[in-house]
């Protein structure tokens, strides 16, 4: 089974490390899959050396030629067009994703296409109405998808797929709106695709849900909502320190059932459902004060 991450960056950053921390709890769990990176030309040349460490994580470089713009827009630009550049069947992953459990019912998805529900109910955000009613004013969609996580097979449906989701996504872009997913969102609505739903447990959002930890096997942070030290950020700091990955923490949380990395706060404890651990490290603080 083939993984992929798309990476477009300006220097080696927090997204580089992000790659390779999930990259390596991928592995962890399934020691046979080949892991590919999709990146552009200019993120390669940007990251330099850093590219040895990529390449200690992953099994292959696939760079793409002729990619424009920011690293968000080069970014998107990877993620719309993957099944351009890739032969058969892939799993694809965020880069902010840490995988906790085997993925055995995940690898052995057989549909075209297959993806989470945006925050587990598919609720379309009515503040994204405008820029829905640009891409296609006749065909709103009932449901919003993530796509952090998918399942991608190699045929003409989902080529075609692909091919309309880039060209929503410049028509959104040139709109103002660089988020890939309310141009696949406007796709599938458009086709009528038939897109399987992902187990919540296999695209968890995290930030959202962070009982679901607990069970499930992609823990995804969704990186870009800015929030307290988590079990990533942690990661990613150990990695930029070792360039290894911080297995202990891992393991530390995974056995308390907590996304927060070595030292959450109490207020975190308990949006986790972590209530006596919670109660126990105020109770510490009150008594160090």
């Amino acid at each position: 089974m083939q993984a992929c991450y798309a990476i477009a960056c300006d220097r080696w950053d927090d997204y580089g490390a992000m790659l390779c921390v999930s990259a390596a709890t991928l592995r962890r769990q399934h020691a046979d899959v080949e892991i590919l990176v999709l990146t552009d030309q200019t993120s390669l040349s940007q990251i330099g050396t850093s590219r040895k460490i990529l390449e200690r994580y992953t099994d292959r470089i696939v760079a793409v030629d002729g990619v424009q713009g920011t690293s968000r827009e080069r970014s998107r630009v990877l993620k719309t067009t993957l099944r351009r550049h890739l032969t058969g069947r892939f799993l694809f992953l965020d880069l902010d994703t840490v995988v906790l459990r085997k993925l055995e019912g995940l690898l052995s998805y057989t549909g075209p296409f297959t993806i989470a529900l945006d925050y587990e109910t598919g609720a379309v955000d009515e503040r994204d109405r405008a820029i829905y009613e640009t891409l296609d004013r006749a065909h709103y969609p009932a449901l919003a998808y993530n796509s952090g996580v998918m399942s991608v097979d190699d045929s003409p449906l989902v080529h075609a797929l692909f091919d309309e989701w880039h060209r929503r996504w410049l028509l959104s872009r040139d709109a103002g709106k660089l988020e890939d997913q309310q141009a696949l969102n406007s796709t599938i609505a458009a086709q009528r695709f038939p897109v399987d739903v992902l187990d919540p447990d296999d695209n968890a959002m995290i930030l959202y849900f962070p009982q679901r930890f607990r069970s499930c096997r992609v823990a995804h942070f969704l990186a870009s909502t800015r929030m307290s030290r988590t079990l990533l950020s942690d990661l990613v700091e150990h990695f930029h320190r070792t360039q290894q990955i911080d297995w202990e923490a891992i393991d530390l949380c995974v056995r308390e059932g907590h996304p927060w990395g070595r030292a959450p706060e109490p207020w975190q404890l308990l949006r986790s459902g972590n209530y006596m651990r919670a109660t126990w490290k105020k109770v510490q603080r009150t008594l160090k004060a």
